[in-house]
């Protein structure tokens, strides 16, 4: 393979924050009658805020309660962040280091929002290892479908067939894979399913995997 980028997700790979995003939305959904959310949850891992919001309000069918929900929910996150910091996943740190001495040129395709993200990534010391970073808000269809991953490649300067992308979520998955961009799952809340397996051009337990797969190349 000739490897010449690494577009990252962000939330599940770079931060251990999914964890913290799904116990919210589990601590409040009952409140709010929404009593399956725990089925409901997975299909938003991966989506932007509007996408997210959508199939929401497609599965209870009350766009106030949903917003409201959402708002509380996004607030109580942040507000969790704020207190306790974010958390880095498990070998972030040592990836970006040695991608960067070996010139390898990064990027974050998150679809949280750019502002978000940008903030995030700064808070935690990281924004500079990356040289181009889009968030969710920058187009206008969201994971599964290619387009921020394209994106992120053409703001690289690479070729779909010179980058890899690091992603921990089937929609994320998905998405590489119509991108035509080599992927290599590593699971945070999401199972590897056999859709995954054969969508994922590789699956790997974590980051220090990662790392030395593509250090390999």
């Amino acid at each position: 393979m000739d490897i010449k980028a690494v577009i990252f997700d962000m939330d599940g790979v770079i931060f251990d924050t999914e964890a913290v995003s799904q116990r919210r939305w589990f601590e409040y959904g009952d409140s709010f009658g929404f009593y399956n959310i725990k089925e409901v949850y997975p299909k938003i891992i991966g989506t932007n805020s509007a996408d997210t919001r959508r199939i929401m309000i497609n599965e209870y069918k009350d766009a106030e309660k949903v917003a409201e929900f959402l708002n509380v929910t996004r607030e109580r996150f942040f507000e969790i962040l704020r207190t306790d910091g974010i958390p880095l996943k498990p070998g972030v740190k040592e990836l970006l280091l040695r991608l960067k001495a070996k010139g390898y040129k990064t990027a974050l395709a998150s679809s949280t929002a750019t502002d978000t993200v940008k903030s995030e990534l700064s808070q935690t010391g990281l924004i500079d290892y990356f040289d181009f970073i889009i968030g969710g808000d920058k187009v206008k269809k969201s994971k599964p479908n290619p387009d921020i991953f394209l994106k992120a490649a053409e703001g690289l300067g690479v070729s779909v067939s010179e980058a890899i992308i690091i992603e921990d979520s089937h929609n994320g998955i998905r998405a590489a894979s119509r991108a035509g961009i080599f992927s290599i799952m590593v699971p945070d809340l999401m199972p590897v399913t056999d859709e995954m397996k054969s969508l994922a051009g590789l699956v790997l337990c974590s980051l220090f995997e990662v790392k030395e797969f593509i250090l390999k190349q």
